[in-house]
């Protein structure tokens, strides 16, 4: 059984941050094979994904055939444009379950913490905010946090963040099987090098003012397709 909790907040710069939680339960499951339950659950949730996402690998697997984009173009675009570039904050950045270091957009799977006469659970949760990507001009390409996805699913973390990990509700103690809480994550934070597929708009600047004799303030973004739902990230790794 699923309690999904979506919330979308303004903050004072005009970004959203989105938080989703999914909580399932794990039924009467022993203590000590939770961990094993955690990893089922990350495997149905990958197999939802794959399911519902063709379209969005086709557009993976032609990457290599599309050249980078490396300045904005000069029009919106009726086709996908394969983007590449350093990702900046456009919102708050925060910790996770997972990490300490601050992070733009994460998505988190842990075992909650247990309450007595009540079935354990597993919670799904998807955070972050608004963020651009820098391109190789240094001209940023805004993504708004409704739309982003990251692409591979969560992977299990040897040493998580205890304290974020109590604060939302997890279970921080130590684990039967692995010694340490059982938490799989994956995450993206400013400065990442990440490449992703959509149309780039212009849009009017929230709260923008026009200088004398410019016009009406443009921001760009990456947006997805008519037929697609989100923006999906793929972190590169580091050099």
């Amino acid at each position: 059984m699923n309690d999904p909790k979506d919330l979308r907040r303004g903050t004072p710069m005009q970004s959203r941050v989105v938080e989703r939680r999914l909580r399932t339960r794990a039924g009467r499951v022993p203590s000590e094979m939770l961990p094993l339950a955690l990893l089922a659950e990350t495997v149905v949730l990958a197999g939802r994904l794959i399911g519902r996402g063709f379209t969005e690998l086709g557009d993976w697997l032609s990457l290599p055939q599309r050249p980078a984009l490396r300045h904005l173009p000069p029009e919106n675009t009726l086709t996908p444009l394969r983007v590449r570039g350093t990702l900046v904050a456009r919102g708050p950045s925060f910790e996770t379950p997972g990490s300490p270091s601050p992070v733009l957009f994460a998505r988190t799977i842990f075992v909650n913490r247990e309450h007595p006469g009540q079935p354990r659970t597993i919670s799904d949760e998807l955070r972050g905010s608004d963020l651009a990507i820098r391109l190789p001009s240094g001209e940023l390409l805004e993504i708004s946090a409704q739309v982003i996805r990251l692409s591979g699913i969560p992977r299990r973390i040897p040493a998580p963040n205890l304290a974020e990990l109590a604060r939302r509700g997890g279970d921080h103690r130590s684990g039967p099987l692995f010694g340490l809480p059982s938490v799989r994550e994956q995450s993206v934070a400013e400065g990442d090098t990440v490449e992703a597929v959509g149309l780039v708009v212009r849009e009017v600047a929230p709260a923008g003012d026009a200088a004398f004799g410019r016009g009406t303030p443009l921001v760009a973004r990456l947006v997805p397709r008519a037929h697609d739902r989100h923006i999906y990230l793929h972190k590169l790794a580091r050099r």
